[in-house]
C-alpha cells in the first residue's frame, strides 16, 4: 500500500513536472530525475519490502529537509522560495513533507 502511494505521488509530481514551460529551473529538472529514479527502484523491487530510508536516500528528500531548516535559520527567504530552493515546485507538498518528516512547520524554524 505504501508503494502504491508513493508510486502516485511520484507520478503526480511528475506529471505537473511535465506540464512545465521550457524555462523549467534547474532544480525541477533534478526534481523530475530524482523522481524517476525513485519510481525506478520502486518498479523493481516491488515485490521486496520497501525500506523508506532507501527511498529518502534516492530522492535525496532528507537533504532537503535539512537544506530547508537552515534556509528557514538563516536567510529571510519566504517559504515558497525555500520550497523552490530545496526542489519542490508546490509549497503546499513541501509543507505536508517537511511537518511529516519533522514533526514541525518550516515556521518554527524561521527566523523572527
Amino acid at each position: 500500500m505504501l508503494c502504491q502511494q508513493l508510486l502516485m505521488h511520484i507520478l503526480c509530481e511528475l506529471r505537473k513536472g511535465g506540464e512545465k514551460k521550457p524555462t523549467e529551473t534547474r532544480s525541477n529538472q533534478k526534481t523530475v530525475s530524482k523522481m524517476i529514479l525513485v519510481k525506478n527502484y520502486l518498479v523493481d523491487h516491488y515485490h521486496e519490502k520497501i525500506n523508506m530510508k532507501d527511498i529518502e536516500e534516492i530522492s535525496g528528500l532528507s537533504k532537503r529537509i535539512e537544506k530547508a531548516k537552515e534556509l528557514a535559520m538563516q536567510t529571510d527567504l519566504s517559504f515558497g522560495e525555500i520550497a523552490e530552493k530545496v526542489g519542490y515546485s508546490d509549497i503546499h507538498t513541501s509543507s505536508r513533507i517537511f511537518k511529516r518528516k519533522t514533526g514541525s512547520s518550516l515556521s518554527q524554524f524561521a527566523l523572527p
